[in-house]
C-alpha cells in the first residue's frame, strides 16, 4: 500500500493514511529488506525523501464500542470491521448549534436542523447496506448530536429556558428528520433496485438484498424524546417529565410494535457509542 501506483504515477501519502494496527503484519515479516527498499524507491520518485514515513501510519484508525465492536476511521465515517455497516463518526462532530440562551423559536428549530441533516445521509440510513438496529441508531446518534447541541447553545441557563421553546423545536426537528430518513431511504431503494452499475452492477429488484425496513416517523419520535431525555440535566424536571410522557405515549398508543421497540432500546443503548480507539481509549 505504501508503494502507491508507481505505474500509473500515483504515491501514497502516508501521513493521510490509516490502518486498522491489529490487522497489520508485524513488523519482523512486513519490513523485509527488498519491500522497504522498493517502497522508499517509490516515496523518493515521488518526492517522498523520508522512507521513515512508510513505518509511521496516522494513529487513531480503529474504534471500539461498549460491545467490543470494532471499527474504522475514514473520513468522518465509522466502518464496521464485521459487517461493512456505516456510522457517523461522532468523535469529528462539531456542534453547528451557535446561538444565546435568549435565542428566538425560528433560530434555534433552524440550527437543529442544520445539526441533524449531515447525521441522516442516505448512506447512515441506506436499509441495504445496513442493518435494522444500525439504521435505527443513526437516526438517535443524529438526533442526540442535534439535541445536545442545542441544549450547548443554551448553556446553564437550560434549566430556566421556556420549556414549550424547547419542546416545540424538538417536535418540528422530528418532522424534518423523519422526512428526511423516508427520502433517503427510499432513493437508496430506487438506486438498488434499477441496478445501476454503480451501486449494485445489474440485476433485477427480485436480486436485490434487503437488510432493514423502512422506519417509521413513529420511531423517530421516540428517538427524538429518548434524545432529549438523555442529554437533559437532571435539573430540567419539567423538561424530562414532558419527554418522558411523551414518548410512553408512544409506547403504549400502538403506534410502535414490539419488534420495532426491541430495535429503538437496543439502538439507544449507550453501549454503542464509540468511545475509543485501541491505543488509547477516550469519551465522546
Amino acid at each position: 500500500m505504501g508503494s502507491g501506483f508507481p505505474r500509473y504515477g500515483g504515491a501514497t501519502s502516508v501521513a493521510k493514511t490509516c490502518v486498522a494496527s491489529s490487522t497489520a503484519p508485524p513488523a519482523s515479516t512486513a519490513d523485509t529488506a527488498d519491500s522497504v527498499t522498493a517502497a522508499a524507491g517509490s516515496l523518493a520518485a515521488a518526492g517522498h525523501n523520508d522512507p521513515r514515513a512508510l513505518r509511521a501510519p496516522a494513529q487513531g484508525a480503529s474504534a471500539t464500542d461498549g460491545r467490543a465492536r470494532r471499527y474504522f476511521r475514514w473520513c468522518g465515517l465509522l466502518l464496521n470491521m464485521a459487517t461493512c455497516e456505516v456510522h457517523p463518526d461522532m468523535s469529528r462532530r462539531r456542534a453547528h448549534v451557535s446561538i444565546g440562551p435568549r435565542a428566538h423559536k425560528p433560530q434555534l428549530r433552524a440550527r437543529m436542523r442544520t445539526a441533524v441533516k449531515a447525521q441522516l445521509r442516505a448512506v447512515f440510513v441506506d436499509p441495504t447496506l445496513n442493518s435494522a438496529v444500525a439504521v435505527r441508531r443513526n437516526v438517535y446518534h443524529g438526533l442526540l448530536h442535534a439535541v445536545s447541541a442545542a441544549l450547548a447553545a443554551v448553556g446553564r441557563s437550560a434549566a430556566a429556558h421556556p420549556a414549550g421553546g424547547l419542546i416545540g423545536a424538538v417536535r418540528e426537528l422530528i418532522g424534518f428528520a423523519a422526512r428526511a430518513v423516508r427520502g433517503n431511504q427510499l432513493r437508496c431503494l430506487g438506486m438498488a433496485r434499477a441496478g445501476t452499475p454503480d451501486s449494485r452492477g445489474g440485476g433485477s429488484a427480485a436480486d436485490t438484498p434487503r437488510g432493514s425496513t423502512l422506519v417509521d416517523p413513529s420511531e423517530v419520535a421516540w428517538c427524538a424524546w429518548t434524545a432529549l431525555l438523555t442529554a437533559l440535566p437532571a435539573s430540567c424536571v419539567g423538561m424530562r417529565g414532558d419527554a418522558r410522557s411523551r414518548r410512553t405515549r408512544l409506547e403504549v398508543s400502538g403506534q410502535l410494535c414490539a419488534e420495532s421497540l426491541q430495535l429503538l432500546r437496543a439502538a439507544a443503548d449507550a453501549r454503542n457509542l464509540v468511545v475509543g480507539g485501541e491505543a488509547q481509549a477516550r469519551s465522546i
